[in-house]
């Protein structure tokens, strides 16, 4: 298979295999891969309960139930999930 990259993403993915986290570039694009399934997946089986959310999210606005958004502890959720993510791919 050949790929070819703009030059911005062939300089990351050379620096990605010089720094040694990767052995060679299909190792790198393997992992991205394997990222995006993941992704991917991740949405397939909570599609539903997604759609829930935000569904019964706009009805509690239209009853004007909103509260503002707290930044903060959404990045601190995202934080929790992605390190979650990690140790089980990991694990």
């Amino acid at each position: 298979m050949n790929v070819s990259l703009r030059p911005e993403l062939q300089t990351y993915v050379d620096q990605l295999v010089a720094s040694g986290k990767f052995p060679d570039a299909a190792s790198v694009f393997e992992s991205a891969l394997c990222q995006m399934k993941d992704h991917d997946d991740w949405i397939v089986r909570n599609q539903g309960a997604l759609r829930r959310e935000l569904r019964d999210a706009r009805a509690a606005l239209d009853r004007g139930e909103g509260e503002p958004l707290d930044i903060d502890a959404i990045k601190a959720n995202a934080r929790r999930e992605f390190e979650r993510r990690g140790t089980e791919r990991r694990g």
